[in-house]
């Protein structure tokens, strides 16, 4: 066989490993590690439920979450003892972006999305909007995503808008 035969092979057992295998989501280190979790999907849909958004494009919330948590990864960080964040951008669009904090051993605690209006005519690269799903809003949550805010912002030259639901289903 050839070369790249044998790496698609490679790669493919790879990641069929990583999904059948699944670990606390507290194991992982980066970002790619904790969405190739064949658990991560079924517990983002059941915290954010099937609500319809017009972020990425229109379409169901958690399933925009997971793709922009599938793209060029972040490393996971610890924010507390038990409570940590992951973060990514979405794969060929890395101004949109995507985090989850979790408590160990993976219980999600809030989700956030960074996304521009995609309303014909009412689209600027310069302003985004952070969304953010939790019930509950502790201080080391907002603390997090206000850090994650401020790096972007700093980083891309956008200035990024904070909008938390605590009530969505």
């Amino acid at each position: 066989m050839n070369l790249r035969l044998h790496f698609i092979l490679a790669t493919a057992a790879m990641m069929f490993a990583n999904s059948v295998c699944a670990k606390e989501f507290c194991d992982y280190t980066n970002t790619n590690e904790l969405a190739r979790d064949k658990n991560l999907p079924i517990r983002v849909h059941r915290f954010l439920g099937d609500k319809r958004v017009n972020f990425f494009h229109t379409g169901v919330l958690y399933e925009q979450v997971l793709e922009g948590l599938g793209g060029p990864p972040d490393q996971i960080h610890s924010l507390t003892e038990n409570l940590k964040m992951a973060t990514a951008c979405r794969y060929h669009s890395c101004d949109e972006k995507a985090a989850v904090i979790f408590t160990c051993p993976g219980v999600i605690q809030a989700v956030g999305i960074l996304h521009f209006d995609i309303r014909p005519g009412h689209f600027d690269p310069k302003s985004a909007t952070l969304t953010i799903y939790a019930k509950e809003l502790p201080s080391a949550v907002d603390m997090a995503f206000n850090v994650w805010r401020e790096s972007i912002e700093k980083t891309s030259n956008i200035k990024i808008v904070k909008d938390v639901q605590t009530f969505w289903k």
